[in-house]
């Protein structure tokens, strides 16, 4: 797995915990 993926991956659970 390429690091951009894991940050993007990252990304999406931080934004989705955020709006709960």
């Amino acid at each position: 797995m390429s690091q951009g993926s894991i940050f993007m991956y990252n990304w999406i659970g931080n934004y989705s915990n955020n709006r709960q």
